[in-house]
């Protein structure tokens, strides 16, 4: 996953989605995003779990889109995802998934990932910056954690628990962040200071518990 951020005026939020408490910090509302590339899913109760990963063909790549509300909550107003599996179990939970044209590729030095939907077309570039190491050790001590509730446009919320936290490393980014978007009326450029993290694992809990 890398991890950037962004703005976006909360008046054009607030006008898509009434009633919703963005952070307002003069006039806008920072957005978080994570684009990545998922190698490995499950799914199903722990006696039926099903996993698929790279030996079978599975991989899909997928950008999530945060902004930050009041009170310690996030608010998910959509989400771009390849593979039709991981939309249909998306919309089980009432993530607004849809489906993108979209590339992730990551090396020792750097990390890129393009999002093209409908007239869009979002693109952050990144350097890596030191071994991610002692960045892990922060973020992978506590493990595991339960992430900020994340609520969804339908009403429905949910809340990540964070397993593994293998590395993660400061990267200096450029790009733009453009969607066909009501709520987002011109391309946001990236802030400079994102952060990669390879193999990031995480547990979803079953829809509706």
């Amino acid at each position: 996953m890398l991890f950037a951020a962004t703005s976006t005026p909360t008046s054009y939020l607030s006008r898509s989605f009434a009633g919703v408490p963005f952070l307002d910090i003069a006039g806008s509302t920072p957005l978080v995003l994570w684009f990545s590339r998922v190698r490995t899913l499950c799914h199903g109760p722990a006696e039926q779990r099903e996993c698929l990963d790279q030996a079978s063909g599975f991989g899909y790549n997928e950008l999530n889109v945060v902004a930050l509300l009041r009170g310690r909550r996030l608010f998910v107003p959509v989400i771009y995802a390849g593979g039709g599996l991981t939309q249909r179990l998306g919309h089980r939970y009432g993530m607004p998934k849809r489906p993108v044209e979209m590339t992730f590729a990551a090396d020792q030095r750097r990390v890129n990932s393009v999002v093209t939907f409908a007239r869009a077309r979002s693109e952050a570039s990144g350097r890596l910056l030191a071994s991610g190491r002692i960045l892990a050790r922060v973020f992978d001590w506590p493990a595991p954690w339960w992430s900020w509730p994340a609520d969804f446009p339908d009403g429905s919320f949910i809340r990540a628990l964070i397993q593994r936290v293998p590395l993660a490393q400061l990267t200096y980014l450029s790009g733009t962040l453009a969607l066909d978007e009501p709520w987002l009326p011109r391309p946001a450029r990236l802030w400079p200071l994102g952060l990669y993290v390879p193999g990031l694992r995480m547990r979803l809990p079953a829809p509706g518990e």
